[in-house]
């Protein structure tokens, strides 16, 4: 940084920012700088910032000279003279090379921190620094450039004279003395000829660093400050400038101050040509003010300054009431303005408080109003008002119409609903009306209001009509038919019932009915009532139906004695006075003599006249018919003499033989009668018990030759006895010969060597639960049979047969079966079907290498097994019973046979009442009971359950009791409960049954396949839409066994809902898949059709087979209706039937 004199330091001064502003010192555009106001004034901002640097001697640090006319007269040299001496009392010599005035002198000096000295340079006469000063000129220190040092400018504000070749000094002195910290630098050597270094009150050859410069006259500092009158407007920006000149020109880079009536605004320095210039925003109040420019005094300039005028003008500002809107009926919103013109600085309360105006008030109508603006006042503005807007815009009127409901057929209720919104008063009603009427259908009907408007205000509103609703519900329909009662075998009596609530002109009426027909077994049926509506007007009812019941009950029968029957009739005869319901019976017999009818007494014939018959009959006057049965009866007559039973029965005796035996041919157990048909007692006794024994009739056949046995029987009642002898031949055992049965005498052939090897060939295996192997080998006269029994119901295990076996069996008879009757079940097994079995599932290896393991008999329930039937409520009965047979080679992994043929029966013991029982396959990999159709035979006294199916499996007797909650009365309750608890039906959840629900096809194919026990199809039918639903086998199966088919498109459409018409042909198929049963002979009801002719023909054949086999029948009218959607109520029913005329039921 470079050190210049006082003069020049002040200078530099003045080119700096205000003392209170934080900038450069160097930046030269700070004219956007505005200072914070004082006394609600700004600061100027000063455009010139810090001046050029100038050379000497024209310009030194930005100060011209005061006469550019100065010339450099003597110097020691341009460089840096290296050494230094202390800044006091220090001098040089020099011999002015020119005449004039010495203006000034430069200096090389070095600074080292000093502060605060003031330095004299003064001029002596001659080679002297003493006597009195031609001139004198000082400095501070702090013009010294510091080190290492430069040029020191000197100016002299009083310069003395000097002339050419005269010789003068200049010597150097410090305000405080002696010191280091600033030096005057020296040449060490001579380098300046005119003169030499005064150091040290000596004189020596070295020179001290220094300039003359010398004018042709004295410098003149006065200084010339000029400044304009400014005029300007509120919060605009004016420029304010100034010229600071003297007799030599302008002086660049001195600060001017600014002042506004004595207060001051801030400074601006001067350019080069000697203008100084800054930025300045009006902030005061509009009018006349004192601008005032002053300089400070710098050496050797002096202090000015210069006054003039600042006017301020007002601002235009215009004021306008900002638009505001608000709905008609309320009151005028808080206006407020916008200013346009108004300064930052200003707030809208400096000018005062608004008063606003309009002319329209809270009932004014909608529309557009002028909001004005008064009251403000100021200094600073010239306010122009302008007007707002106020818009009056509609207000929401909402109009609720209130729902209502009534039931069809009644009369519309009182409509109404509500306004909100209605202001200042203003009378707007609304009435309502809907489309309704009484006779309009249910449905829901909209209620529209009409508004009145009488004072015309409703152009005020924006009308919201939020409509309401008129419910018309079902009426309720209350349909009851009445109880009534007839005997089992009778027509039905006509039925009757009431119907309520129906609209007069829907023309609805009822017809009553029941499923009961004449020749339904007794018990109770709901009477069911159908609505005809020709109108179709029942959709607009809620029917409700309260069932009568029609009670089937026995005929009165006449009461006979323990032991007697109508055949045979001993005592007197009890005859009831009443029926089951009460009805009075009137009793008339044929023969009063032998039956009298009034007391049920009975007269027996004598015994030479016989037994005679009789009838008698029951009359009972009931719905409007009289009811008659009639019995026929034979009194016996009275009893035979106990030696004439006795002879009787003699001569009726007869001996009971097997089918092939007679008495002399003896082979198989004798059945040996041990009463007679007149009552006698008969024993017996034999010639040889060993052979013949008359306890039970067995026989044992001798080992060699044919026997003779003799059996006596004995014939006694009472006191009277008699004898007869039967002569019996019983013949030897392993006979191939059959003996004729007239006594030819031939002899008796020998056995051959190749019937001899028979015996010793065929074995069957029984391996028990301890793995001991029994062996039961096979007599010759077994082979022949073509029959064997196994009875193993004490053992557990299971049988073992050899294929080799299998096949000679096969080879020497056909048909030969093996029966295994274990604890629980039998198994009867032709062996032709093992050997089918092994053929179609060990393709392609030899059969007669296989060997079977046969397992029948009780086994343990599977954990599952137990689960499923506890989550059904079932009860196990009896079983389960395993029925499997597997196959193996060798020591090959063995495989369960998958199908058996028809010809395998299997049995299972069930409990001794199986009407609410039914008998299930558990089904291991679904982990699912299956229904089982079965037949009931009685062997022995023990009830077992035939089933057809053809597939091994874990067989139970079950107990599975369902009911709906939707069944309560319905007609089709028992058919429907008893179908779900053969888990034929399923429900739809939480105990609902869905009576009224259409059939579907799936559903359709599903309820038959469960019902006849259609086995799993080999693979899923080939349909579009079945795939992964739920009824994929059943549909697979049905198509399989041929029930249904698929359509011609690949589709089977399992949702479509099916026909009477298209059951009836579904369940004449199902009818022949089950033809080979002996209780499906068909049965002619000679039901004709009134609707005959609606039946397709492609269905005409199958509807006739359906009626006349009992299954599907026409309603009391005699109709078919082929075309109505069966319901799942209906097909409980069908399926019923349907399952009684296979046997399953």
């Amino acid at each position: 940084m470079k050190k210049i004199s006082n003069i020049f330091m002040i200078l530099l001064l003045f080119s700096l920012s205000w003392v209170d502003i934080s900038a450069n010192a160097n930046d030269t555009n700070d004219d956007d700088f505005v200072v914070t106001p004082i006394d609600s004034d700004v600061m100027i901002t000063d455009y010139t910032g810090q001046a050029e640097d100038i050379v000497i001697p024209e310009t030194i640090n930005g100060l011209r000279s005061a006469s550019a006319a100065d010339t450099l007269d003597q110097t020691s040299g341009a460089g840096d003279p290296g050494g230094i001496f202390r800044a006091h009392g220090k001098g040089q010599s020099f011999t002015a090379g020119l005449s004039g005035y010495l203006n000034k002198i430069d200096l090389y000096m070095v600074d080292y921190g000093s502060s605060g000295i003031v330095f004299t340079l003064s001029i002596y006469d001659g080679e002297s620094v003493s006597g009195a000063a031609l001139a004198t000129a000082t400095f501070r220190s702090i013009d010294i450039p510091y080190n290492p040092g430069g040029w020191v400018s000197v100016f002299f504000d009083q310069p003395t004279q000097v002339q050419a070749g005269q010789q003068y000094t200049m010597l150097l002195t410090s305000s405080i003395g002696d010191t280091p910290q600033t030096a005057w630098k020296v040449y060490t050597s001579n380098v300046y000829g005119g003169g030499q270094a005064y150091t040290e009150n000596n004189w020596t050859n070295y020179d001290f660093g220094f300039n003359t410069y010398v004018g042709q006259s004295p410098r003149d500092y006065t200084t010339t400050l000029a400044v304009s009158p400014l005029n300007g407007t509120y919060g605009q920006t004016v420029v304010i400038s100034a010229m600071l000149t003297t007799p030599d020109g302008p002086i660049v880079g001195k600060r001017i101050n600014v002042s506004i009536n004595g207060s001051s605004i801030g400074f601006i320095t001067t350019n080069s040509a000697g203008i100084g210039s800054g930025s300045y925003s009006l902030r005061q109040a509009a009018g006349s003010y004192e601008l005032k420019v002053s300089t400070e005094a710098s050496y050797p300039y002096p202090a000015a300054e210069q006054t003039t005028t600042l006017t301020v003008n007002k601002a235009p500002l215009t004021v306008t009431p900002n638009n505001v809107t608000r709905q008609y009926g309320t009151t005028n919103n808080n206006f407020t303005l916008n200013y346009n013109g108004l300064m930052a600085w200003d707030t809208a309360a400096s000018i005062g408080q608004p008063v606003y105006s309009t002319a329209a008030v809270t009932s004014s109508p909608i529309g557009i109003y002028n909001i004005t603006a008064s009251g403000l006042a100021s200094t600073k503005y010239t306010i122009t008002y302008s007007p707002g807007t106020l818009t009056v815009i509609p207000a929401s009127l909402t109009v609720m119409v209130a729902n209502q409901s009534r039931a069809y057929g009644q009369s519309n209720p009182s409509l109404s609903g509500s306004i909100t919104g209605i202001v200042n008063g203003d009378e707007i009603l609304a009435s309502y009306s809907t489309a309704a009427t009484e006779s309009s259908p249910v449905g829901s009907y909209t209620i529209i209001p009409s508004l009145a408007d009488p004072e015309g205000k409703l152009n005020n509103y924006q009308v919201v009509i939020e409509e309401g609703v008129l419910t018309v519900k079902k009426a309720e329909l209350h349909v009851a038919s009445d109880s009534i009662s007839r005997w089992a075998g009778k027509a039905n009596p006509p039925f009757t019932g009431n119907l309520t609530g129906a609209v007069a002109d829907d023309s609805i009426t009822a017809k009553y009915d029941s499923l009961a027909r004449e020749d339904s077994a007794e018990g109770v049926y709901d009477i069911t009532a159908q609505l005809l509506d020709p109108l179709n007007r029942l959709s607009n009812y809620e029917v409700i139906k309260d069932l009568g019941q029609l009670t089937v009950y026995a005929a009165p029968k006449p009461v006979f004695a323990i032991g007697e029957t109508s055949n045979a009739v001993k005592s007197n005869v009890g005859l009831p006075s009443a029926d089951d319901a009460g009805r009075p019976i009137r009793w008339t017999s044929s023969d009063n003599s032998l039956l009298n009818a009034t007391t049920g007494a009975v007269q027996r014939p004598a015994y030479p006249a016989g037994d005679s018959a009789i009838t008698l009959e029951a009359e009972v006057d009931a719905n409007q018919t009289t009811y008659k049965i009639r019995y026929n009866l034979t009194i016996l007559a009275t009893d035979m003499m106990d030696k004439e039973a006795v002879a009787r029965d003699i001569k009726l005796l007869a001996i009971g033989y097997t089918a092939g035996d007679d008495e002399k041919h003896v082979r198989n157990r004798l059945s040996l009668p041990a009463t007679g048909k007149n009552g006698s007692s008969i024993t017996w006794t034999s010639s040889r018990a060993e052979l013949i024994n008359p306890a039970d009739g067995s026989v044992s056949q001798p080992s060699s030759g044919n026997q003779t046995v003799t059996l006596t029987a004995t014939v006694t009642k009472g006191l009277e006895s008699e004898s007869r002898q039967f002569h019996l031949i019983v013949l030897r055992n392993n006979t191939n010969v059959e003996e004729p049965k007239e006594p030819i005498k031939e002899p008796i052939k020998e056995p051959t060597k190749e019937s001899e090897q028979l015996q010793s060939e065929f074995y069957i295996d029984f391996i028990d639960q301890n793995n001991q192997k029994e062996r039961i080998n096979l007599t010759q006269s077994q082979v022949k049979s073509g029959f064997i029994e196994l009875d193993k119901k004490t053992a557990k295990g299971y049988f073992e047969v050899s294929g080799e076996t299998a096949h000679k069996l096969l080879k020497l008879n056909p048909s030969f079966a093996i029966q295994i009757t274990a604890a629980g079940g039998i198994m009867k097994l032709p062996v032709s079907e093992l050997i089918a079995s092994a053929k179609n599932q060990f393709v392609g290896k030899n059969s007669d290498k296989i060997n079977f393991s046969i397992y029948v008999g009780e086994t343990e329930a599977p954990v599952n097994l137990l689960n499923d039937l506890i989550s059904r409520g079932a009860k196990l009965l009896s079983g389960p019973i395993q029925f499997e047979i597997i196959m193996s080679i060798g020591d090959e992994a063995g495989i369960a046979i998958k199908q058996l043929g028809s010809k395998v029966e299997r049995r299972i013991v069930v409990s001794e009442n199986p009407t609410d029982t039914i008998v299930t396959v558990w089904n291991e990999q679904l982990k699912q009971l299956k229904y089982v159709p079965v037949r009931y035979e009685n062997i022995g006294g023990q009830v077992y359950a035939l089933f057809p199916v053809s597939s091994d499996g874990l067989y139970l007797n079950i107990g599975n009791q369902q009911t709906f909650a939707d069944m309560k009365r319905h007609w089709a309750k028992k058919e429907a409960e008893k179908l779900a608890s053969m888990l034929i039906f399923e429900g739809k959840g939480q105990g609902i049954f869905d009576p009224n629900a259409h059939l579907t096809r799936a559903e359709t194919a599903a309820l038959l396949v469960r019902a006849i026990g259609i086995p799993e199809p080999a693979h899923p039918a080939a349909l579009s839409d079945i795939s992964g639903q739920w009824y994929v086998e059943e549909v697979s199966s049905a198509i399989e066994a041929g029930f249904v088919n698929g359509y011609e498109d690949g589709s089977f459409r399992p949702n479509e809902y099916v026909s009477r018409e298209e059951l009836a042909v579904i369940l004449s198929r199902v009818l022949e898949y089950g033809s080979s049963t002996p209780s499906n002979a068909s049965v002619n009801y000679s039901i004709s059709l009134n609707d005959s002719k609606e039946v397709s023909n492609w269905a005409t054949e199958a509807v006739q087979k359906i009626i006349s086999n009992g299954i599907m029948i026409g309603d009391n009218e005699g109709d078919f209706k082929p075309h109505q959607t069966a319901t799942r109520a209906e097909m409980a029913i069908i399926m019923n039937r349907l399952l009684n005329k296979l046997g399953y039921m």
